[in-house]
């Protein structure tokens, strides 16, 4: 009985693991691609630009539980039908044990979720858009074309050997001051709203109309303070659910009601998650009948996403949102409860 029981949750979260990384893994790739910019060259933050993706990845997997979870319920639905394991399944577990097994599954799944959607995701956001700005404004900063880097028509910097920040066998223009840098190493250190290129043991020479100036150092510092860069604005996606309802802002209450509507679609989809994993043949029959319940999450999110922007016009109160969402998800209850009403 406890190796059926481990085997089912075995294949439970072995479904919905593979689903969620294939998920994760598009969501991550768009990301490192949104943030790229290929007219810079990005080989000396490459790793920081992977680094901080992941970081999103908890707020984007939010909406997309639900079709997670159909997916993989399905699926895990198939494999047990398609290897009968459905057979063993229901002769030595009891229609109650299956229902208790089901049900600690979903209630850890929606505490997941839960903890993921009002916790773990505002804070990791708000670390990745901080990350994602300074990478952005290392960019807007410079650019490095083979043994060169030119930052903003202030500063040129001519290397022989560089790796990440660090520059050998400088030779440096700092046109602002009319400096000219020569120095055996060099770092350059970014921040997000500044960037700081520290020299050492070399000479700087001061050229002007009057008089050349040569003074040798050990170390040297030179600040640059970034203009038209991006600053950091808190978006939708930086507060938890009860922040955005208590926000003075149209557009982050209505967001705080989408939030609420996912909620309910998870609950449905875990009030089902039994029926839809024990269905006897299902498989034989289901492909066709997939995809139409797909379609039909996929019709539900489109109509809420034009509630949402109806509500963001002013052309509904919150509480029509609300009650055009609920009949709709009776319906989809309704469909749910024709579907599966032969288990």
């Amino acid at each position: 009985m406890k190796k059926i029981r481990s085997y089912i949750f075995f294949f439970y979260f072995k479904y919905l693991l593979s689903f969620f990384l294939i998920g994760m893994t598009l969501i991550w790739f768009s990301q490192i691609l949104r943030i790229l910019d290929l007219k810079f060259s990005i080989s000396n933050q490459l790793d920081s630009i992977i680094i901080t993706t992941f970081l999103v990845l908890p707020n984007y997997s939010n909406p997309l539980l639900p079709i997670i979870m159909l997916i993989t319920l399905t699926s895990l639905n198939y494999s047990i039908n398609n290897n009968n394991e459905i057979l063993i399944f229901n002769q030595y577990l009891s229609e109650n044990n299956k229902k208790l097994i089901n049900i600690i599954t979903q209630l850890l799944l929606i505490l997941i979720f839960f903890i993921n959607n009002e916790i773990i995701s505002p804070k990791l956001y708000e670390l990745y858009k901080k990350k994602e700005l300074e990478i952005r404004n290392n960019f807007k900063l410079g650019t490095s074309k083979e043994n060169e880097l030119h930052i903003n028509e202030e500063l040129s910097i001519f290397f022989e050997g560089r790796k990440k920040n660090h520059f050998q066998n400088v030779d440096a223009l700092i046109y602002k001051d009319n400096l000219f840098i020569k120095s055996k190493t060099a770092d350059i250190e970014f921040g997000i709203n500044s960037a700081n290129i520290i020299f050492y043991d070399g000479e700087r020479i001061e050229i002007n109309t009057k008089n050349q100036n040569k003074t040798v150092f050990k170390k040297f510092s030179y600040g640059i303070n970034k203009t038209n860069i991006d600053n950091l604005l808190y978006d939708k996606d930086h507060y938890n659910t009860l922040e955005l309802l208590k926000s003075d802002k149209k557009d982050f209450i209505n967001y705080g009601h989408y939030k609420i509507f996912n909620y309910l679609l998870v609950l449905i989809i875990a009030l089902y998650a039994h029926k839809i994993i024990f269905i006897n043949n299902y498989y034989k029959k289901s492909k066709s009948k997939n995809l139409f319940l797909y379609l039909f999450l996929l019709i539900i999110y489109t109509i809420n996403s034009f509630l949402i922007y109806k509500l963001n016009q002013e052309s509904f109160k919150p509480f029509q949102y609300y009650i055009i969402n609920i009949l709709i998800l009776l319906i989809f209850v309704k469909y749910l409860n024709y579907r599966y009403n032969d288990n």
